[in-house]
């Protein structure tokens, strides 16, 4: 029941945030170029109902257009190759279309699950990928919040955990439009530390009310200080640019390179090095 209900949660966080993340994973994850894409119907309907977690009718650059279908899988199922069949008759039934079909895994532990069916009348193939193939940094880059925290579930290469969770932290606090939008994602953050076992030391990192009780609050406290001596708009805007730079200075100290530290504060390179 526990294992089932963290898959929920993961579920849940994926498709909430899949509307603004979709473009890096389609580019980053499962390296596709692709120039025109189009929601379409997630139900379908031939003696069973079955609704597919991503559903996109796409055309690359080269002009070719099919059903993109992506499943998101925090534990290994025995069955899912033929799921991914089921889904494949239906799709290409409903749409007469092509369909490439992928499955984002991103649980714990070894890949078990079967990816083809090679019979003597009967052959298949999907593809299986996994954000842990890709490195953190390029999650980083997202002007969005949703795909920043993609980057708990990249490549850490030979960073620290602590070095990469700072980095997400101080990514989504530049990006999220207000406190309760940056709890939330904080929140998802902790949530999704567990696929990468690493909740039991760094969940309490990820606290809003200790990592950030001194931060979290800085724009509104400092903003209303100056706004109070030379005008409330006026002093949001300094309020905001110290900010960022104060949090730039604490991921230049953390070792990050100047490019990726410019990408999340917005800030000139120029100016993070004389920081």
């Amino acid at each position: 029941m526990a294992i089932e209900s963290h898959a929920n949660q993961y579920d849940k966080i994926f498709k909430e945030n899949m509307e603004y993340a979709l473009p890096g994973i389609i580019k980053n994850i499962l390296g596709l170029t692709i120039m025109h894409t189009e929601e379409i119907s997630h139900d379908l309907q031939h003696t069973k109902e079955r609704k597919p977690d991503v559903l996109r009718k796409v055309t690359d650059q080269n002009n070719r257009t099919y059903i993109l279908h992506v499943e998101l899988q925090s534990q290994n199922e025995k069955d899912m190759v033929y799921r991914m069949v089921e889904y494949r008759v239906m799709l290409q039934r409903k749409h007469r279309l092509p369909v490439k079909q992928y499955v984002l895994f991103v649980g714990k532990g070894r890949l078990t699950m079967l990816s083809s069916i090679d019979e003597e009348d009967f052959k298949f193939r999907y593809n299986i990928v996994s954000p842990q193939q890709i490195d953190y940094k390029i999650f980083l880059k997202s002007k969005w919040p949703e795909e920043k925290i993609m980057a708990i579930l990249a490549d850490f290469g030979d960073d620290e955990p602590k070095k990469v969770i700072e980095a997400i932290m101080d990514g989504v606090k530049v990006t999220a439009e207000g406190e309760e939008t940056e709890n939330k994602y904080l929140t998802q953050l902790r949530i999704l530390l567990q696929l990468r076992n690493l909740d039991k030391k760094y969940t309490e990192m990820i606290s809003v009310a200790s990592f950030f009780k001194e931060e979290k609050d800085f724009l509104y406290i400092r903003g209303k200080e100056i706004g109070e001596a030379e005008g409330e708009k006026k002093g949001e805007k300094k309020g905001e640019k110290k900010n960022k730079k104060k949090t730039a200075l604490k991921m230049k100290e953390r070792g990050l390179e100047l490019s990726l530290i410019s990408d999340i504060t917005e800030l000139p390179i120029k100016a993070i090095e004389k920081l």
